[in-house]
């Protein structure tokens, strides 16, 4: 939306998230991952949430937690390299 390209990759497979990549400099050689120099692959875990559901956050710096309840989830995303045609 800002119009800045993105640094970080996310791989789907099986309708499950299957690997965030996040480049932090220039690709370079390949590794012994097989990832180019540059391209890190993020530890995460996937939690996943269901619309309707109820979740408890902690408040980031805080002893302070939420409770929200899910809505709903976007299930699509419009790219292009040419910001005229988004």
């Amino acid at each position: 939306m800002s119009g800045q390209k993105l640094k970080y990759k996310i791989v789907l497979a099986d309708s499950k998230v299957h690997k965030v990549l996040y480049n932090f400099g220039e690709p370079g050689a390949m590794t012994e991952s097989g990832l180019k120099e540059g391209i890190k692959d993020l530890p995460f875990m996937e939690i996943r949430l269901n619309p309707g559901q109820h979740v408890v956050n902690k408040v980031e710096g805080s002893a302070q937690k939420v409770l929200a309840t899910v809505d709903s989830f976007p299930t699509g995303m419009v790219s292009s390299a040419d910001m005229k045609k988004v």
